[in-house]
């Protein structure tokens, strides 16, 4: 991944607690009165369920070694060996 892109979980718990910010101010306008902590832990928890809820993306990549043999990780940071010894 380069500097750009961003993580589909972490876009989607942005987005989840964005969401819930526009929902509650629109049940403002609506005169439906919420109490403060509720107004402010409902984006958060809105936002780690949508994000725990998003699967993460499965990277391929080739080992170094160039062994032709491939390891299947789902953190692109973290390389499963899957050969022998070198």
């Amino acid at each position: 991944m380069n500097a750009t892109t961003i993580h589909p979980k972490a876009g989607a718990g942005a987005l989840g607690g964005a969401v819930t910010i526009l929902a509650v101010y629109l049940l403002s306008l609506a005169h439906v009165t919420l109490p403060d902590e509720v107004t402010q832990a409902l984006p958060v928890i809105v936002g780690f369920v949508t994000a725990y809820l998003t699967p993460s993306p499965i990277t391929i990549s080739t080992q170094a070694s160039g062994s032709g043999v491939n390891a299947v990780t789902t953190n692109p940071t973290i390389q499963t060996p899957t050969g022998g010894p070198p």
